[in-house]
């Protein structure tokens, strides 16, 4: 579940987007934008997202158009109280193709080694591809610092580092970052903050059984 000193853990998936072609794929939303390129004289289909919400306030967002299947969201945290122990790449793919299956979607398949794009153009059309393809994965892993004093201290000592060159974004305190989301992102940040973040709006035993994981997190001084 966490790390420490003599017990390592492999990283969790915290967001993946991923996406494959199904030809003959009926659309999953309504709404669509029609693109025209001058150049080659060509129009190109984009669907417009489509948003689910799950029983915990969780929300994925699912498009089907041209063929393609998309989905996006953290497959740790949809259908689950907490994302605390966060899925493997196979459990969170599990999750995802479930999902697709309520809404009568096809399923990403994982290829062959062999079977890579060979092109790719602006408009997402792929030559010759078996497969699914992750755009964004989001990998994390907890560590257990022991208390929440050296939570706290394992925080400011993280926001006085650099990481490639780049300078650290303090956050309150209770998290520092370094890079961005459209290429690379580093973060720490200190784990029961960040559950009762995600409960601010929920008045239910969610809310409580929330509130006494996020305390339990303080406690043992989680980060990830």
């Amino acid at each position: 579940m966490f790390v420490t000193r003599d017990k390592p853990m492999l990283y969790g998936v915290d967001w993946l987007t991923i996406k494959q072609l199904h030809p003959g794929v009926a659309h999953h939303v309504r709404e669509a934008r029609l693109h025209f390129v001058p150049e080659n004289g060509r129009t190109y289909e984009t669907a417009l997202s489509a948003q689910h919400t799950g029983s915990f306030d969780d929300t994925v967002t699912v498009r089907a158009w041209g063929g393609w299947v998309e989905w996006s969201g953290n497959p740790s945290r949809w259908g689950r109280r907490d994302n605390l122990v966060p899925l493997s790449m196979a459990e969170a793919l599990g999750v995802v193709n479930r999902h697709l299956q309520s809404l009568e979607l096809p399923p990403f398949t994982v290829a062959p080694a062999a079977d890579v794009p060979i092109h790719q153009d602006w408009s997402g059309e792929v030559d010759a591809l078996a497969g699914a393809i992750i755009t964004r994965v989001d990998l994390c892993r907890n560590f257990e610092t022991g208390s929440r004093q050296a939570q706290e201290a394992h925080i400011r000592a993280q926001a006085c580092a650099t990481y490639q060159g780049r300078r650290p974004r303090d956050y309150g305190g209770t998290s520092v970052a370094w890079g961005s989301p459209r290429s690379l992102l580093l973060k720490w940040y200190a784990k029961g903050p960040e559950i009762r973040a995600h409960s601010k709006r929920r008045r239910d035993v969610v809310r409580q059984y929330r509130d006494m994981l996020a305390d339990w997190c303080d406690e043992r001084g989680v980060v990830r």
